[in-house]
C-alpha cells in the first residue's frame, strides 16, 4: 500500500510553518531561540524517521553541529549564529521533500478539476445530503474510474494518489454550492 502523500505533505508543511517563527526568535535575540530550534530539528527528525526517510540523518548532523558548537564555544551569540546558519540547511532538505509530495498531489489536482467541472455540468452524480458527503465523495471517484470516457483520465490519478488522498482530493476540490443537489432536480422535475 502507498503511503499517503497528503499526511506527508500536511506533516512537511506544519515544520516548514514553523520556520519564521524561529527566525523572529533570532532576530529578537531570544536566548531560547537555539533550544528551539534544536526542539525543531527533533520534530523534524521525528516525522522523518517515522516515514523511513534517510534524510533524517542529514537532521541529525545539523543538531549534532549545533551541540558541537555548543560544547567549543558557550557564547550565546555562537550559538545563535550557528543556528541562524543551520536553519536555512534544515530547512531546504524539509522544503525538498514538501515539494517532492506536493508535485504528484498538484499533477493529480490538474487532471481532476477539469474533470470533475465537466462531471457536474452533466449532473451524472448529483450530492444527496442525506447520503452524506462521504458517500457522495465514494460515488464521484467509482462513477470517473468507470465510466468509458473517463476512466482513461483517472489511470494516471490512480498512479500518483492512494485511494484515500484520491478521495481528501476530490473533496477538497468540490465546491457544492457549484454541484447539483438531489433537491433541487426533485424540485426542478
Amino acid at each position: 500500500m502507498k503511503k499517503s502523500l497528503v499526511t506527508l505533505e500536511r506533516a512537511y508543511h506544519g515544520l516548514l510553518m514553523q520556520i519564521p517563527t524561529l527566525v523572529d526568535a533570532l532576530s529578537q535575540k531570544n536566548p531560547r531561540a537555539p533550544e528551539q530550534f534544536i526542539d525543531w530539528l527533533k520534530q523534524a527528525e521525528a516525522t522523518l524517521k517515522e516515514q523511513n526517510n534517510a534524510k533524517v540523518a542529514e537532521l541529525a548532523a545539523i543538531r549534532s553541529g549545533m551541540l558541537a558548537k555548543a560544547l567549543r564555544d558557550s557564547s550565546r551569540k555562537a550559538q545563535q549564529q550557528r543556528c541562524a546558519e543551520a536553519i536555512s540547511e534544515a530547512q531546504a532538505i524539509v522544503q525538498t521533500l514538501y515539494l517532492k509530495v506536493s508535485e504528484p498531489i498538484e499533477d493529480a489536482r490538474k487532471i481532476l478539476a477539469p474533470l470533475l467541472e465537466a462531471l457536474a455540468q452533466s449532473r451524472a452524480v448529483v450530492y444527496n445530503g442525506a447520503a452524506g458527503f462521504q458517500v457522495f465523495i465514494e460515488n464521484i471517484d467509482q462513477f470517473l474510474n468507470q465510466h468509458e470516457q473517463l476512466k482513461a483520465n483517472m489511470v494516471p490519478v490512480n498512479a500518483l494518489l492512494n485511494r484515500q488522498d484520491r478521495l481528501w482530493l476530490l473533496a477538497d476540490l468540490i465546491d457544492l454550492e457549484h454541484w447539483p443537489q438531489a433537491e433541487s432536480l426533485v424540485a426542478a422535475s
